[in-house]
């Protein structure tokens, strides 16, 4: 009775901002044809739409995006420009922009030119990878990082509840998604019990990702409890793509000594407690040592990005603590879409191009652009055994069938694509010719590709890749592979499929 009336509070809330927002929507269509019926008002309008498409045509950093907006403006002339420059434009603003890096330039540390070099002699056919994450990023490579691969989100939660209770300085926890429940109730217990005992415990939380599952005076309540919280973006009814801008990111740092990221957030779902989409396949790291004060910097960087002021990180960046596995180099990395670096995008592509003899992937979703296609089919082509895995058990519909709708073309390109039937497959992985591993938050989707704030892990070591070779055939074993056959569909079906590939990028 108490859970039901939970959800029909927080269900009260979606309600009230969703007719919020359409109510703006049915203002702004109003405003728009009643001012199309004075010609002068309609001829400011198609100059605007004329003006927009050469504003997409030579700033737009990513290309993908331009057909969607294009075909808008062209079938709604009058009011496709206005449409775009209220949803849109605030998003890219470039005082937004300049406000963001001034915050968090001096948050990474610059990586050392020498250590970069000495890496990327140990791993030449990655060298391309690990000095592009340096200088787009400032991602530093870090040798002498132990790695623990989970393959499950049962797993990674024992390992980070063992953590949490060794932490005698600092927690961080940042996740897209938080609800009350089995999970988060054993997490919660040892965050209060540390703050008590006078350990310093932040938790970021994405308000979309936790709109239904928290209540509204979640963060105030964590504060009660001496726990820092920030709300990342909070969601307010105003028509504007500022809200795709979502935290997808799932970092756990303790004592800047140990990290964790990787698929899972702190719901039951994700640890099987529930079972809404059968059999829930997840995947994380957890780093000891070096690499670990990375991950620490991106959660800092959105801690000061939602505070809106800056702090000593120094306080938090203690100096590397060396691992027990000297031979171990790893990368951890961010993406955000308040730049025009796609980190997230660029990294899967370096592990794309450089794999010789095997490239195996597992993904929720796969909506890509021709860019990310074409890298797969030439390494399919040129011999790679490139197999990728995603879920036969849905949780966006439309996602999911914008999704099969590219297995016709990665099948006839020699990719051989599998569903894993007993569930759903959340794990974001690839792990290329037995030697590299990426394990992170990156869906291979525009959402995350494009919208949100994103974190992984590359690491550099083959008894690493080896686990998740050996997870992925695990995974392969109950997978159903999908056949040209099966990919037959009806011309309404395959147009509606083509749809909603098309305006995938600003969705």
């Amino acid at each position: 009775m108490k859970k039901g009336l939970k959800i029909l509070r927080r269900l009260h809330r979606r309600i009230a901002v969703i007719l919020m927002i359409l109510l703006q929507i049915a203002a702004l269509v109003a405003l728009m044809l009643a001012g199309a019926k004075r010609p002068w008002v309609a001829l400011c309008m198609y100059l605007l739409s004329g003006a927009v498409i050469v504003h997409i045509v030579l700033y737009r950093s990513r290309r993908v995006a331009l057909l969607p907006w294009i075909i808008l403006i062209m079938v709604f002339p009058i009011f496709g420009g206005l449409f775009y420059f209220t949803f849109h434009l605030a998003a890219s603003s470039p005082f937004i922009r300049r406000g963001v890096r001034a915050l968090t330039a001096h948050i990474v540390p610059p990586p050392s030119e020498a250590n970069m070099e000495a890496c990327a002699a140990s791993y030449p056919a990655h060298a391309r990878l690990m000095r592009y994450l340096c200088n787009a990023g400032h991602y530093p490579v870090y040798a002498g990082t132990d790695v623990l691969y989970l393959p499950s989100g049962e797993q990674m939660l024992a390992s980070l509840l063992s953590d949490l209770r060794r932490a005698r300085r600092y927690i961080f926890l940042e996740y897209f998604i938080i609800e009350d429940g089995v999970m988060w109730g054993q997490v919660h217990e040892i965050l209060k019990e540390k703050a008590k005992s006078g350990v310093e415990v932040r938790v970021i939380y994405d308000d979309i990702g936790c709109f239904l599952r928290v209540p509204k005076i979640f963060q105030k309540t964590l504060e009660s409890e001496g726990i820092k919280c920030r709300v990342f973006n909070p969601f307010r009814p105003l028509f504007t793509s500022l809200h795709n801008h979502r935290d997808h990111r799932k970092i756990a740092v303790i004592d800047g000594e140990f990290a964790y990221t990787g698929g899972a957030n702190l719901a039951d779902e994700y640890i099987n407690a529930v079972s809404p989409l059968g059999h829930w396949k997840d995947a994380a790291v957890r780093l000891s040592g070096g690499a670990a004060l990375s991950l620490c910097a991106v959660f800092l960087e959105n801690w000061c990005l939602g505070s809106g002021t800056a702090e000593d990180v120094s306080l938090y960046l203690p100096p590397c603590v060396k691992g027990n596995v000297p031979g171990a180099l790893v990368q951890p990395y961010a993406d955000t879409p308040l730049d025009d670096a796609p980190i997230g995008e660029t990294a899967y592509l370096c592990a794309i191009s450089a794999a010789k003899e095997t490239l195996y992937i597992t993904t929720p979703y796969f909506i890509v652009d021709d860019s990310m296609m074409n890298a797969l089919i030439l390494a399919a082509k040129s011999g790679v055994d490139v197999r990728i895995v995603t879920p036969h058990i849905w949780d966006k519909r439309f996602v999911h069938m914008a999704t099969r709708s590219y297995y016709r073309e990665l099948i006839r390109g020699g990719i051989r694509v599998y569903e894993y039937t007993p569930g759903f497959i959340h794990s974001k992985t690839v792990v290329s010719d037995g030697v590299l591993s990426i394990v992170g938050t990156t869906n291979f989707d525009y959402r995350s590709l494009c919208h949100h704030f994103e974190c992984g892990t590359v690491i550099y070591d083959r008894e690493v890749a080896a686990a998740l070779k050996e997870d992925f055939f695990s995974v392969l074993s109950v997978s159903r592979e999908i056949t040209e056959k099966d990919c037959k569909a009806g011309l309404l079906r395959r147009f509606f499929e083509h749809l909603l590939r098309i305006f995938a990028p600003i969705l």
